[in-house]
């Protein structure tokens, strides 16, 4: 077993970062951060302006220069609020993970008051994430769980055969003072009590704790991830999932290395014994051995007490010649001898405790009732136990005396004694909230940090041999060291065994096989007196047989026969008994340190209980002292008001003014009385009506940030439809220049529409009298055709169909023409009526935009203006909106059906408004007109 080597706690300070619940549950005078990291191990806190505990407390900026001192606190690691999760278990947590795998054990522990983020730290938020992110909310125990499986891998396949491992995990929570195993069954009645014990070197043990063997990172989540469904947690005013209970999450690692310079051998049945037997049972009672003398039988639990091996199996055994069977239940055929050579193995067991520790609280802040009350009574009763103990192992003027160490006081300190001053790495993340309504509680919780770093724990790595508990490796190897000490007084030792001592000589050999050693010579030297004197007296009967041979008549035959039966019987009891001896021995030896345990817990609970009866005579004396100084305070009170009687007896004649003016002081002092009741009222009236003025004031400021960004948006606004009001002036003018260049179209079409209509009459003219030529042309040929001579009016017709025909295709051409012009004019229709449409709709939005204007105007307390445009110069005239339909239109000449065209119409004039200006808006022509022309 390794030295015990002396280290202190570690303290890593964690400072949470401020959370939208803090900006909404504490007043605005209390948010400012009170808390600064000064350096990566030191950080300074403005205690001086702490807050009173009544919500009517003056505000910070009322404390004088004086008040606001700065308190610096120093830790072996500050973490600043934005600190990743990553950066947490990187600077902290990670050392402590090769420390066990080197088999010590560790404890990482979270304190700190409700709402500081303990659970976030420990667990963080995706168990599931990947632990190599360091921008996930993976926790301390997440990450950790996962290095430890890489790592054991990794140690797996580097030393092969040599090196085994096995992890359980374990999850508890303290509710109410209560043990509740997280990971048992489901139903309530089958789960089993944990309990509290120590055993024979004063370690921890957990009993009845359920203990599940992990193979993987996931796994261990999975088992996480159950328990903390379970846990209980619920609502506060500080935290909308508090922890109700202590948590402590464990993994326990067993190790098993071979210490030879060389790979152990791969037989099936290794040198040593590859286990001990379990804790739960004696050896030689879980199995059935094949031999018939062999007993089976189902043992009580020892929980790790040295087995008491049965005293009949072992007279049995020891009648028949048969050495006892291993406790690892093999069979005769199934065992073998161990090795000679160096190696040997040993079992490391290490535990790496994760603990989760509820928040201190104030009932008056967290608003807690019914169950909540109790809660919150038992979590600070424990973190007071847990302070006391803390105070008590770091205050550095009792470290040089012994100090009684309250760890019996709450269970939460007795599952914590081992990482406290006991044998554990332990790491305190101390985890505190910056704002400044938490300023108390901050302090105490660095207070109690700082006083933490002076606790000093001893660890030792817990390794032992295998093998100690298996009876047969013992019987071997005792065997085997008579030969060699039988080899060495004879001085013929083999060279196999002086190896075998040289290597045992330098390897590390344990207090306890140096006394089992010298035990065994002791025996020696008595079995080598036995063997003297049953030697002297075979000697000696010897002696008497030859006398009686040579002076008896008897023959040798005879002689020798009864030679045989006296001795014969003398050997074989001396070997019976010499067996029996040693089974009654080996019987003895272990009774004898169960016994040595039993009086070792005797005493210990005895020195306990000393210790509780010193402190309670303590206490008794202290209350008889306070007792007798009491009644001796009584005696002379009660001589005093004798002595104030007598001389007020004695003035009885001369009190009658003294009376008056007694009477008079009375009602003074009552008037002041009532008056100080009155000022007491009033005092009180004032703070609460200064509240009320906080908070009238915070809700002022909180309107005034509303109006102030109410006014910046219509601003914005007001810039927006300036900006799109000059857009719009910008594409009026061009639509403006735009209908003038179609109104001038407009008239030129209606100018040459004239003049095709000119044509067209001129055309139906025309058209009248070639039809009234081709109908004298036909009566012409039907008289023709009636003469005899058809030859020459023929001819005369043709040449008089001459210009007929002509005058067809030019009316033709027309015709053309004409349906061309009737085409174009419609076009010209449709884009003038789209075109005023869009004007319209212009003409809306600029209606629109102002009235939104002047609102704005309005809203913002401006006085009443009209919207203008730039005319002349500096001059500015105010632009009217006419709504849409009032607009003037100008009167256009109409054009009949027939074509002909209505000029008693009023002539083309612009439209002036009121001023006698013309309006910065035209009224394009109506599309009905115009079709109608």
């Amino acid at each position: 077993m390794a030295p015990a080597t002396t280290t202190s706690v570690q303290v890593a300070l964690r400072i949470r970062p401020s959370t939208q619940q803090d900006v909404s549950s504490i007043p605005a005078r209390f948010q400012r951060t009170v808390i600064h990291p000064v350096s990566d191990t030191t950080v300074s806190i403005d205690a001086a302006n702490a807050p009173a505990a009544n919500p009517t407390a003056s505000p910070p900026s009322a404390t004088t220069p004086a008040q606001a001192k700065k308190q610096l606190f120093s830790f072996d690691t500050v973490l600043p609020p934005q600190s990743t999760q990553h950066n947490v278990f990187s600077s902290s947590a990670e050392p402590l993970i090769a420390r066990f795998l080197e088999g010590f054990n560790c404890t990482i522990l979270a304190y700190g008051q409700t709402s500081s983020g303990k659970t976030y730290t420990m667990t963080g938020e995706d168990l599931d994430a990947d632990p190599s992110d360091p921008n996930n909310g993976m926790g301390v125990i997440p990450r950790a769980v996962s290095t430890i499986f890489s790592r054991v891998k990794q140690t797996r396949s580097e030393k092969q055969g040599a090196w085994t491992a096995t992890i359980k995990a374990s999850f508890v929570e303290l509710y109410n003072e209560d043990l509740i195993d997280l990971l048992s069954s489901d139903d309530p009645s089958a789960r089993r009590d944990v309990q509290i014990r120590e055993d024979k070197d004063g370690h921890i043990i957990w009993g009845g704790l359920r203990e599940v063997p992990v193979r993987s990172a996931s796994e261990v989540m999975e088992l996480l991830r159950q328990g903390s469904s379970i846990r209980r947690t619920n609502e506060t005013d500080m935290n909308a999932q508090s922890s109700r209970s202590h948590a402590i999450f464990s993994l326990t690692l067993t190790q098993k290395r071979y210490t030879g310079s060389s790979l152990p051998s791969r037989s099936p049945s290794p040198a040593p014994p590859q286990g001990s037997p379990s804790r739960l049972a004696r050896p030689g009672s879980l199995v059935s051995y094949n031999s018939p003398n062999a007993a089976s039988r189902i043992a009580s639990p020892t929980f790790g007490r040295p087995p008491t091996p049965s005293f009949a199996v072992a007279m049995a055994r020891s009648q028949t010649h048969l050495r006892p069977h291993s406790s690892l239940g093999h069979s005769e055929d199934q065992r073998t001898v161990p090795s000679n050579g160096p190696g040997e193995w040993v079992t490391v067991t290490s535990k790496f405790h994760f603990v989760d520790l509820a928040g201190s609280e104030r009932l008056k802040r967290t608003a807690a009732v019914g169950e909540r009350v109790k809660e919150g009574i038992s979590i600070n009763s424990g973190l007071l136990a847990l302070g006391n103990v803390i105070s008590a192992l770091g205050d550095p003027s009792k470290s040089k005396v012994t100090t009684h160490i309250p760890y019996r006081d709450s269970k939460l300190t007795r599952l914590l004694q081992d990482s406290l001053g006991g044998n554990a790495h332990t790491l305190m993340i101390a985890c505190v909230s910056p704002a400044e309504r938490n300023v108390a509680e901050t302090v105490n919780t660095l207070k109690y940090a700082n006083r933490a770093r002076n606790i000093r724990n001893r660890v030792k790595v817990e390794e032992r041999e295998d093998g100690w508990d298996d009876l047969e490796w013992l019987q071997t190897t005792i065997t085997r060291l008579r030969k060699e000490l039988k080899a060495l007084r004879e001085g013929q030792p083999s060279g196999n065994s002086l190896g075998v001592l040289a290597e045992e000589s330098q390897s590390k050999a344990s207090k306890h096989v140096r006394d089992q050693f010298i035990e065994l010579q002791s025996e020696h030297e008595k079995l080598r007196e036995l063997f003297t004197e049953r030697t002297e007296e075979l000697t000696r009967l010897r002696g008497e047989h030859g006398e009686t041979l040579r002076s008896g008549s008897g023959g040798v035959a005879a002689a020798t026969s009864r030679y045989e039966e006296i001795v014969g019987p003398v050997i074989e009891e001396y070997e019976r008994t010499i067996s029996a001896m040693e089974a009654e021995m080996k019987l003895n030896r272990a009774a004898l340190r169960h016994t040595n345990e039993l009086v070792t817990e005797k005493e210990e609970e005895l020195a306990s209980l000393s210790e509780r009866h010193a402190t309670t005579e303590a206490y008794v004396e202290e209350l008889r002292s306070r007792v007798s100084k009491l009644s001796e305070r009584e005696s002379s009170t009660e001589a005093y008001i004798r002595d104030l009687e007598e001389k007020v007896k004695g003035f009885t004649s001369d009190s009658l003014t003294d009376s008056e003016s007694l009477t008079t002081l009375q009602k003074e002092l009552g008037r002041y009385k009532e008056l100080e009741g009155t000022n007491g009222a009033y005092i009180m009236e004032l703070e609460a009506r200064l509240a009320k003025t906080d908070e009238s004031v915070l809700e002022l400021q909180q309107s005034v940030e509303r109006a102030e960004a109410l006014a910046e948006r219509r601003e914005a606004d007001v810039r927006d439809l300036e900006r799109r009001l000059e857009q719009m002036t910008s594409d009026e003018v061009n639509w403006r220049s735009d209908l003038e260049r179609r109104e001038e179209r407009v008239r030129n079409l209606e100018l040459e529409m004239e003049a095709w209509e000119k044509r067209k009459e001129d055309a139906g003219r025309d058209r009248e009298r070639l039809g009234l030529l081709v109908a004298d042309v036909e009566k012409a040929k039907k008289e023709i055709g009636d003469v005899s001579a058809p030859l020459t009016p023929v001819s005369e017709g043709g040449r008089n169909n001459l210009p007929i025909s002509q005058e067809v295709d030019e009316l033709s051409t027309l015709q053309a023409s004409l349906s061309e012009i009737q085409e174009t004019h419609k076009a010209t229709l449709a884009d003038l009526a789209n075109m005023t449409d869009k004007y319209r709709d212009a003409l809306r939005e600029i209606s629109d935009l102002a009235a939104q204007i002047q609102e704005v105007k309005l809203h913002n307390h401006s006085p009443a203006a009209s919207i203008s445009i730039s005319d002349a110069g500096d001059r500015e005239t105010p632009v009217v909106m006419p709504p849409p339909g009032t607009i003037s239109r100008r009167r256009q000449p109409s054009i009949s059906r027939s074509g002909s065209r209505d000029f008693n119409a009023e002539p083309l004039a612009p439209t002036v408004n009121g001023t006698g200006r013309r309006p910065f808006f035209r009224q394009a022509a109506s599309a009905e007109s115009l079709r109608a022309r």
